[in-house]
C-alpha cells in the first residue's frame, strides 16, 4: 500500500469512528420513549440537532449539535495529541493532564473511567499506581470498554512495517491508566490488532481472524513484564490486591473470549439479525456484561464483518438502533474498522469533522517516519490538575483558557444548571480545533491561578521543541551537581530510578530535585513510596 492510500483509510476510519459515535451517542442507554424524546423519532437514520441531560442530578438539559460525540471520541483525541511527533506515547500527558481535565468536558462517560481520571488528579498518583476504589467501582474490577475505545491512535500512528506485537506495549499503558481488568486489557488490544489488520489487509478480521489474534496474547504477561513501571510496581500490586495471578488472569479472559466466538459463530440469518443474535448470545444485552471491554471488542469485529459489502452507513446504523446495547462505543469501534478496510468518508454532520481529519492525517504521517508537530503541554513538574471540574475554564487579561489545553477561540451555547444558579455548561472552540461542552461556573472568569502558561500550549509545533517550563524555580541552597537540566515528573524519576537497580545515589538525587519544587514535601514523599514498593516487589519476587 502507497502512503496516500494508507493515509486515506486512516483518515477514514477515524471519521466513521467519529460518526458512528455520533449516532450511537444519540440512543446510549435509552428506551424508545427516549429517544423520541432526544431526537424526535424512535429511529435514528443519520446525526440531527437532539437534547440530552448533561451533568447528571444538578446537571443540565442541553440543546447539542447534530453530530456531537461521546467519551468515546474525546478519548481518542485525547491520545491522539499525547502521541509525539516522533510517535511515542507520552502516557505521563495523558494520565496527568488529558484525563483530569477530560472530567470537566466529558459527555457519556462510565463511571470507571471518571473515577480513574479523578484519582489521577491525586498527588503522587502514577499511571501504572493508579488503583482506586470506592463503594460503587473498583480498579481492578474495571473491565468496561473505556480504553479500548480510544486506543485506535497507536494503530493510526504504527510504522508500516509495524506488527500487531509491537502495539502491545502503549495500548497495555494506555489501559491499565483507568482499567484493571484483564478483559479491559484483552479487548483493547484485540481491538488494535483489528483495526491493524483492516489497515493491513482492507478487509474487515473474521472470527477466524479473530482466533489467530487472540492466539498472540498468549505470552501477554511476558511483553508486559518487559516494562519496568508495569512488572515492579503494576504487576505485583495487582497480584496482592486481587489474589490472583496475573499470567492465570489473562489465560481465563482469553478462553472466555474464545467461548463468546464459539457462540457468535453458530448464528445464521440477515447481518443485521445475526448482530442482535450476537448480543443477545453474549450477554450484551444486559447490564452485566453491556459494556465489557472485551465482549464489545468481539462485537464490533463481527459487526463490522457482517456488514463488510454492505456499507458502513448500513452496520452503524444497526447498532446505534438496537436500544440498550452500547450503542455508542460498538458503533465506533466498528467504524474504526470498516474506515481503515476503505477510503470511504462518512456524509452526515459530525462536530469538529476538521479537527478529527487534520489528527488523523498527522497520526498517518507519523507511522510513514515523516516528521510531525506535537502538542505542547504544561510542564509536568510545575503542573496541578483543576481541584475541581469547575476550575478547568478560567480567564486572563480577558481571554478563556481550558487548563493544560491552551486558549478557547469561540464560546457557543451555554446552559446554565436549574439547581446550581453558579454553575453551566458551555460549547467551548479550543485554538487546536476542538469543540469542548465544558462544566464552568456561571457568570464569572474563574478564579483559579494558573500554574503552567496555557498561552503556550500549541498543538502542532516543531517537534524539536520541548515543551514551556516557564521561570524556573529557585536552586538556592543546593551544591550544582544536583541541579536538574529540566524539572521531570515522578513518574519519570521512579523509572530512572528502578532502570538504574535502585542506586542510593540516584535517589537522593531525585529526593533533592523533588524537595525543590512546589509540594516538594508531597512529591518527595509519592516518591520514596513508589520506590519502596518496587524494591520489595521486586525482591519478594525474586524469592
Amino acid at each position: 500500500m502507497n502512503h496516500q492510500a494508507r493515509v486515506k483509510k486512516i483518515i477514514s476510519s477515524a471519521l466513521w469512528s467519529g460518526y458512528g459515535d455520533a449516532l450511537g451517542f444519540m440512543s446510549e442507554l435509552t428506551d424508545k420513549s427516549g429517544l423520541r424524546h432526544r431526537i424526535g423519532s424512535d429511529r435514528i437514520t443519520g446525526t440531527v440537532a437532539w437534547r440530552r441531560r448533561i451533568g447528571g442530578r444538578f446537571g443540565v438539559n442541553a440543546e447539542l449539535p447534530a453530530g456531537t460525540y461521546s467519551d468515546d471520541t474525546q478519548l481518542r483525541l485525547a491520545t491522539g495529541r499525547a502521541i509525539r511527533g516522533d510517535g511515542s506515547f507520552d502516557i505521563q500527558a495523558f494520565a496527568r493532564v488529558e484525563l483530569p481535565v477530560w472530567s470537566s468536558y466529558a459527555l457519556g462517560a462510565g463511571r470507571g473511567t471518571r473515577a480513574a481520571a479523578s484519582n489521577l488528579a491525586k498527588e503522587g498518583v502514577a499511571w501504572f499506581s493508579n488503583f482506586f476504589q470506592d463503594e460503587s467501582v473498583s480498579y481492578t474490577a474495571g473491565g468496561g470498554n473505556g480504553a479500548a475505545m480510544r486506543i485506535h491512535p497507536h494503530v493510526w500512528a504504527a510504522s508500516l512495517d509495524a506488527k500487531p506485537s509491537d502495539l502491545i506495549l502503549p495500548v497495555v499503558q494506555n489501559t491499565i491508566s483507568t482499567h484493571g481488568h484483564p478483559r479491559a486489557i484483552v479487548g483493547a488490544l484485540l481491538h488494535a490488532f483489528c483495526v491493524h489488520f483492516a489497515l493491513s489487509h482492507e478487509s474487515c478480521p473474521s472470527i477466524t481472524d479473530l482466533r489467530e489474534m487472540l492466539a498472540k496474547m498468549d505470552g501477554l504477561a511476558d511483553i508486559m513484564d518487559t516494562d519496568g513501571d508495569i512488572s515492579l510496581v503494576w504487576v505485583p500490586t495487582w497480584e496482592d490486591r486481587t489474589g490472583q495471578k496475573l499470567e492465570r488472569a489473562i489465560a481465563e479472559t482469553l478462553q472466555e473470549a474464545v467461548t463468546d466466538l464459539d457462540k457468535i459463530a453458530q448464528l445464521a440469518g440477515q447481518p443485521d439479525e445475526k448482530y442482535l443474535s450476537a448480543l443477545q448470545a453474549t450477554g450484551c444485552l444486559e447490564d452485566t456484561h453491556r459494556g465489557s471491554g472485551l465482549k464489545t471488542a468481539i462485537l464490533a469485529a463481527f459487526l463490522a464483518h457482517e456488514f463488510s459489502s454492505g456499507g458502513h452507513q448500513a452496520a452503524l446504523l444497526t447498532a446505534a438502533n438496537t436500544l440498550q446495547s452500547d450503542t455508542d462505543s460498538i458503533a465506533s469501534m466498528a467504524g474504526a474498522i470498516l474506515g481503515a478496510a476503505s477510503n470511504d468518508v462518512p456524509e452526515g454532520h459530525l462536530v469538529d469533522r476538521a479537527y478529527i481529519e487534520t489528527e488523523a492525517r498527522r497520526l498517518a504521517e507519523i507511522g510513514t517516519e515523516r516528521k510531525q508537530g506535537q502538542f505542547k503541554y504544561p510542564d509536568l513538574f510545575k503542573w496541578s490538575p483543576p481541584k475541581t471540574q469547575l476550575d478547568a475554564v478560567y480567564s486572563e487579561q480577558g481571554k478563556l483558557y481550558v487548563s493544560g489545553l491552551g486558549a478557547v477561540v469561540d464560546e457557543g451555547m451555554s446552559f446554565q444548571s436549574e439547581s446550581r444558579p453558579t454553575e453551566s455548561w458551555q460549547l467551548l472552540k479550543m485554538e487546536f480545533g476542538q469543540t469542548l461542552f465544558i462544566k464552568r461556573r456561571h457568570g464569572s472568569s474563574g478564579s483559579r491561578k494558573k500554574v503552567a502558561s496555557a498561552k503556550t500550549n500549541m498543538p502542532t509545533v516543531d517537534s524539536t521543541e520541548t515543551a514551556p517550563s516557564g521561570q524556573q524555580l529557585s536552586l538556592s541552597g543546593i551544591e550544582p551537581r544536583f541541579r536538574p537540566e529540566r524539572f521531570r515528573s515522578i513518574d519519570e524519576l521512579t523509572s530512572e530510578a528502578i532502570s538504574q537497580s535502585f542506586n542510593p545515589a540516584v535517589i537522593g538525587k531525585h529526593l533533592l530535585e523533588l524537595s525543590e519544587g512546589s509540594n516538594g514535601i508531597e512529591k518527595a514523599t509519592a516518591y520514596a513510596a513508589i520506590i519502596a514498593k518496587a524494591r520489595i516487589s521486586r525482591k519478594n519476587r525474586k524469592q
